[in-house]
C-alpha cells in the first residue's frame, strides 16, 4: 500500500513546482528492496507464494473486473461475493466523486487497482477487511451526506446491513 503513496506525493510535487519531490519515488524503494531480498535468500516470488499458499492469481487490474462483473451478472447469489463487489463499487464511486482533491483520487486508483490485482478464490475474498485504505471514499461520502435526514437514512442502512451481517456471522455462513 505504502508503494501507492507516491502517485499523490508526485502529483503534489508537480503541482507545485518542487524539484525535490522525485524523492516521493523512494517510497517504493522498500518493496523492490524486499524483492531483491527475497530472490537474493532464495525465496520464491511474491506471485508463486500468492498461488502456493493463498490461493490467489496476480492479474492484470482489468481482468479480475471483467471476472467479477461476469460473475456478477451470470452467477448465482453468493453474498460474500455481492459484498465485496458492492464494497469495491462504493468505494471506487465516492473516491471519484466531485470535490475530492486529485492526490486521494490517485491514491484511491492505486489502491482500487490493487485490490484487482489480487485475483483470489473466492473473487475479491477478504476486500472489505482492507476497505479503510479506501479513505477517499469516506471524503467522497461527507461531501455528498450533507443534510441531516440524509445522515439519520445512511445510519439506518448502515445499522441494518451491519445487524444482517451480525447474524450470518452467528450463523457461520461468512466465517471462511
Amino acid at each position: 500500500m505504502g508503494c501507492f503513496a507516491a502517485l499523490p506525493l508526485l502529483w503534489l510535487a508537480y503541482r507545485q513546482k518542487i524539484r525535490r519531490g522525485w524523492t516521493a519515488i523512494l517510497a517504493v524503494l522498500p518493496a523492490v528492496a524486499f524483492a531483491l531480498w527475497g530472490r537474493h535468500a532464495g525465496f520464491n516470488s511474491v506471485d508463486a507464494i500468492y498461488s502456493q499458499y493463498w490461493n490467489v492469481k496476480v492479474e492484470f487490474p482489468w481482468i479480475t473486473a471483467a471476472e467479477c462483473a461476469h460473475r456478477f451478472l451470470t452467477g448465482g447469489f453468493d453474498l460474500l461475493f455481492r459484498l465485496n463487489f458492492a464494497a469495491l463499487i462504493v468505494i471506487a464511486g465516492l473516491s471519484f466523486v466531485k470535490g475530492v482533491r486529485t492526490e486521494y483520487k490517485l491514491y484511491a486508483a492505486g489502491v482500487i487497482a490493487l485490490f484487482l490485482t489480487k485475483n483470489a478464490n473466492p473473487l475479491l475474498n477478504e476486500t472489505m477487511r482492507y476497505i479503510l485504505v479506501g479513505f477517499p471514499a469516506f471524503l467522497g461520502l461527507a461531501l455528498r451526506v450533507r443534510r441531516p435526514a440524509s445522515i439519520v437514512l445512511l445510519t439506518a442502512f448502515l445499522v441494518l446491513v451491519h445487524a444482517v451481517l451480525l447474524l450470518k456471522f452467528f450463523e457461520w455462513s461468512l466465517v471462511l
